[in-house]
């Protein structure tokens, strides 16, 4: 046994130190309190495979512990190379997206794009001396006379640390504890706030458009379309997004606009739905049986064909063409299939965007009628991460991108070539006279930005922020909103602009609300995802809160808005209960979501 302490020691401490030099690693120092976390830490380690050895014979405990080593240091190499160690809430919430084989290649080439073959080695490397050691024990059978108390006391202490200690170095522990907060929620200073806070209202809306006829409303949802980029330009100085950043002079277009969460599902549910994403799970199939009324059903009451179509092969993702068809919508048809399936350009995770837009509206003009109003939502896919895959044609930036970042913004160019099609194309058809088309994305995207290029890691702007524009065709923008909104806000807007009036069963108000100051409205944010955080805007200040060490941060987005500077020391009293009051009104909201 003392040859396993030996081995355990020197891989906690080694990986320990690996990380430290590290690119987003733990940076160790010597102060008593990281001193502390890094020994209770080792103490539990090693208590892992000491529990394993007291319990079971050695041939047995020689291959789990073996074993054991192997996914400790994956895991240690997983927190190195995603700056954040692994979530439970990442494997509860998507593990049935690997449940076809398109699923399961595209979650082969993530795992590609985490581990390297470095990595997969000293894995080996350690799950081997550790399964080795064994054999040099005098008599690996034998058993301490202490077994039970010590099995106890191994045990004890692995609940102890998991449950009641709130940081670690140590992976299991951390995978441990987000396991226990999935379905343990921690008591926190956000819960005074919820416990007085009612629902949030109801949604009245007065259409501030009129129009003779109903207008064509199409919804178009990108992948992972960073609304930090518009504007921004190369270092060889050209824009990353001429064309959109050219309709954003013409058209109304709101840059402080925010995704409420970092994923696909939950981007769409925000925006369809009109309610603040779920804390734990994926809303398409966790609140089929909720009492929920969306998008699609207002305007398919209000005299409407609504329609959604998706470039991503697989019709069952995240179940969210069962639930629209639900919950309104007329039809949800293949209009793509699975790259390996496709005759057409198609790369990441489906159809190219542009070959993507052709075909709805090829689909559109030979099955409905431009008398009949229309609401249509395009969802692309191609921009999916790790952003690999792109035809070197296509590489307008970077033929040989060496990062993340450098993938992405090719994938900019691609996207914003492909708008264009959209809306040349859209004016062409027999549906453009009469349309308004609403640009946004699905959610953003980290790409270094605070040393992340992972959406499941923090809260900050970059995983939230995505761009809306809206462009009509029938008349030249007049009314352009100020303030920070979100896809909260988005059902009222969509059936604002088609002249819709009435109650609206959602939280978020139109943009074109006159009621709206130059701050716009509250933004919700959660990310379920790296020990979980909930944040909220009140315009100009960000609050965020950390759920699982009890962090709070606080920054000011008009005066530092790549979130460098945590005011949190110096935020006013009031401005600090109202923003907590915005943030547990994402823990309130919760109750909308459940089954009843």
């Amino acid at each position: 046994m003392r040859w396993r302490f030996l081995l355990t020691t020197i891989l906690y401490f080694g990986l320990v130190l690996d990380m430290h030099f590290a690119n987003g690693g733990w940076k160790q120092n010597w102060e008593l309190g990281n001193i502390s976390v890094m020994l209770l830490s080792y103490v539990f380690l090693i208590s892992m495979f000491l529990l394993v050895d007291v319990s079971l014979p050695g041939k047995t405990a020689r291959w789990i512990n073996a074993f054991l080593a192997m996914i400790y240091t994956l895991l240690a190499y997983y927190q190195t190379n995603t700056g954040s160690s692994l979530d439970f809430a990442i494997i509860a919430n998507n593990w049935q997206a690997a449940t076809n084989a398109d699923g399961v290649v595209q979650f082969g080439k993530l795992l590609h794009n985490i581990f390297v073959a470095a990595n997969v080695f000293w894995s080996l490397v350690a799950g081997l001396l550790i399964f080795f050691s064994y054999r040099r024990e005098v008599s690996p059978e034998r058993k301490s006379r202490f077994k039970r108390p010590l099995q106890a006391a191994f045990t004890l202490l692995g609940l102890l640390l998991i449950t009641q200690v709130s940081y670690s170095h140590d992976q299991f522990s951390r995978f441990g504890r987000s396991l226990y907060r999935w379905y343990v929620p921690m008591h926190t200073v956000l819960n005074e706030y919820v416990e007085k806070l009612p629902l949030l209202p109801r949604v009245q809306v007065q259409s501030q458009f009129t129009a003779a006829s109903k207008p064509h409303v199409f919804l178009v949802m990108i992948e992972s379309f960073n609304g930090r980029f518009i504007h921004q330009r190369h270092t060889n100085g050209e824009e990353y997004t001429p064309y959109f950043n050219a309709l954003t002079k013409e058209h109304v277009y709101i840059p402080e606009y925010y995704s409420p969460s970092v994923q696909t599902g939950k981007g769409h549910f925000a925006a369809l739905c009109g309610q603040v994403p779920s804390l734990n799970n994926i809303e398409f199939r966790s609140t089929a049986c909720a009492k929920l009324k969306c998008l699609p059903s207002y305007f398919k009451e209000y005299g409407y064909k609504t329609f959604f179509a998706q470039a991503h092969g697989d019709m069952g993702f995240d179940n969210e063409r069962v639930f629209l068809l639900n919950h309104g919508l007329d039809e949800y048809p293949q209009l793509a299939k699975s790259c390996s399936e496709e005759t057409d350009p198609c790369h990441g995770w489906g159809l190219q965007d542009d070959y993507f837009y052709r075909r709805a509206l090829t689909y559109l003009e030979k099955n409905y009628s431009p008398s009949e109003p229309l609401f249509a939502t395009l969802a692309t896919i191609s921009s999916h991460q790790p952003f690999t895959g792109l035809p070197v044609k296509l590489r307008h930036f970077y033929q040989e991108p060496k990062d993340r970042r450098e993938a992405y913004i090719n994938h900019l160019k691609v996207i914003d070539d492909s708008l264009k099609v959209l809306i040349e194309e859209l004016k062409k058809s027999p549906f453009g006279k009469n349309a308004v088309l609403v640009i946004t994305g699905d959610h953003g995207f980290p790409l270094g930005e605070h040393g992340s290029s992972h959406n499941e890691n923090f809260a900050f702007n970059e995983n939230f922020k995505v761009p809306l524009l809206i462009v009509d065709l029938r008349q030249v923008a007049t009314k352009r909103p100020q303030g920070a909104f979100s896809h909260i806000n988005l059902p009222a807007t969509l059936l604002d602009l088609a002249g819709w009036s009435g109650e609206l069963e959602m939280v978020g108000r139109s943009v074109f609300d006159p009621q709206f100051t130059e701050k716009g409205d509250a933004v919700y944010l959660v990310q379920p995802y790296s020990g979980g955080y909930v944040a909220a805007i009140r315009w100009p200040y960000k609050y965020i809160f950390e759920r699982s060490r009890l962090g709070e941060s606080v920054y000011d987005l008009s005066q530092d808005p790549e979130e460098r500077t945590n005011l949190f020391a110096r935020t006013n009293p009031e401005v600090m209960a109202g923003l907590r009051e915005s943030a547990a009104q994402i823990l309130r909201q919760q109750e909308v979501l459940l089954c009843r």
